[in-house]
């Protein structure tokens, strides 16, 4: 576990800010380069903050990293691959952009929702306002893929059409960056480690550190000492499953059969429908060996889990539209654009 993973001198993130700030300016998306400059603005914030209290270095937290490159290497492959359907790339790191703010805010909303005990400000009686700050408080981690996925897709829809792109086969070359991004987010949760598993006897489990000097161990320690099964001065958690990382290798390995399915598709929408087929079916197999969820149900079920309830629509839905775009089996071929002498 290891929520932060260095420090680096302030002069870095100056030049991160030039150089991104250049590149939305020096872009041919007005809507990129907007988010771009209120991103810009947001570390340009952070460098003054640290500078007022007189620090030279900046924390680089290991979640908000992994989502990082995981954001940067799905639209770099993206943009590498939309042109093969005629469309240019810039159009993919100006979706990504405005994809990743509402996705974010999905996938942050859904995560509040289901853990509202931890956010509600009013939980113990009394007003607390970092109950507020909490909230978005992404860099600790906290973002459910769900959310994102509800969100992003959709979008991507509702861009095209607003753009007068081909949507279908656009989404059969983004949809599956979705599950990259997971993929290398996962091993942030690993960082800081949420998204834990059950207790396991198997020589590759792992242990989370305990309370040490702070008030608080990591989330896998704090939960088995609130269930009785360890004590609170124990220097480290039981042995559990690292979920985070078999969730990891999962999308790592449903990106790879999704890329190279890609030019063997039968039909456009062939590949987002595998997309949700497979990302549904992984989560689910993926909560069975999870241990951060109570079941939201215990009437009707006291096993399956708010995702797991999610996964089952999320897979009908996938399997349906299969079966639509089979039937229409619509091949989409770009545009010949006339060479004028």
């Amino acid at each position: 576990m290891h929520p932060h993973l260095f420090t680096l001198p302030i002069w870095i993130f100056v030049a991160i800010l030039g150089g991104a700030v250049g590149a939305t300016f020096g872009g041919k998306s007005n809507r990129a380069a907007a988010i771009g400059c209120a991103l810009g603005a947001l570390l340009a914030g952070l460098i003054a903050s640290n500078l007022a209290f007189g620090k030279s270095v900046i924390p680089v937290q290991g979640y908000g990293a992994m989502i990082l490159i995981g954001f940067s290497t799905a639209v770099a492959l993206a943009e590498w691959r939309v042109p093969k359907i005629g469309v240019e790339y810039f159009r993919i790191f100006d979706l990504a952009l405005t994809g990743a703010f509402l996705g974010s805010t999905g996938a942050r909303i859904f995560y509040i929702a289901m853990n509202w005990g931890d956010f509600n400000p009013y939980g113990d009686g009394a007003f607390d306002a970092s109950k507020l700050v909490k909230m978005i408080a992404i860099w600790e981690g906290g973002l459910v893929f769900y959310g994102a996925f509800l969100v992003a897709i959709p979008w991507t829809y509702i861009y095209c059409r607003r753009h007068k792109l081909p949507a279908i086969p656009l989404l059969d070359i983004a949809a599956p960056g979705l599950v990259l991004g997971q993929a290398f987010g996962r091993i942030g949760c690993f960082l800081t480690g949420c998204c834990f598993g059950r207790t396991c006897p198997l020589p590759w489990a792992v242990t989370f550190p305990g309370r040490g000097e702070s008030l608080m161990g990591s989330p896998p320690f704090e939960a088995q000492v609130k269930l009785g099964e360890l004590s609170a001065m124990a220097a480290r958690s039981n042995p559990v499953h690292p979920t985070q990382l078999y969730a990891s290798i999962a999308a790592f390995l449903t990106y790879a059969f999704l890329v190279t399915y890609w030019p063997r598709r039968k039909y456009d929408g062939q590949v987002l429908s595998l997309t949700l087929i497979m990302a549904g079916t992984t989560r689910f197999f993926e909560e069975m060996l999870r241990n951060d969820d109570a079941p939201p149900f215990p009437g009707i079920s006291d096993a399956v889990t708010v995702a797991q309830w999610l996964a089952v629509p999320i897979i009908l839905v996938g399997f349906g539209l299969m079966l639509h775009f089979r039937a229409k089996n619509a091949h989409y071929t770009p545009p010949v654009v006339s060479q004028k002498s």
